[in-house]
């Protein structure tokens, strides 16, 4: 299963819903409707529910990855301001550097090389810096 969290992909099937919440929520920040924000937070809900779907040799990919979900939920933590999506945004992020003995995919499709910027930009506001150690 792959879990398109922010690539082109992310409306062809129903396990690519990452971006769709990352829209919504902003989509809610501007507008205050709560329909967008109760959609937004069942769709970060079930992309988050799909983490562990993923086997850990692309828990990087920004595009199909862990981290790619990671990022999204921190992003519709902050347009929803919501302190329980951040904390298991933050949770998620965390897994990642566990097992990193392991190996992980290193290409342009699982997009590791866009996965830097985003991962300092976010986790260094949200993050003990130590967790950085991975990258």
């Amino acid at each position: 299963m792959a879990n398109h969290a922010l690539g082109p992909e992310i409306y062809d099937d129903t396990s690519d819903t990452s971006g769709v919440a990352i829209f919504l929520s902003h989509l809610y920040a501007v507008t205050r409707n709560d329909v967008f924000r109760q959609t937004a937070e069942g769709a970060i809900k079930h992309a988050t529910s799909h983490v562990h779907d993923i086997d850990d040799f692309f828990r990087l990919g920004f595009y199909d990855g862990i981290l790619g979900i990671g990022y999204a939920s921190l992003k519709t933590a902050g347009f929803l301001d919501d302190d329980r999506i951040l904390e298991n945004a933050i949770s998620i992020l965390e897994c990642i550097s566990s097992n990193m003995e392991n190996g992980h995919s290193i290409d342009i499709i699982s997009d590791n090389a866009g996965s830097i910027p985003a991962s300092w930009k976010h986790m260094r506001s949200y993050m003990n810096p130590g967790y950085m150690i991975w990258l």
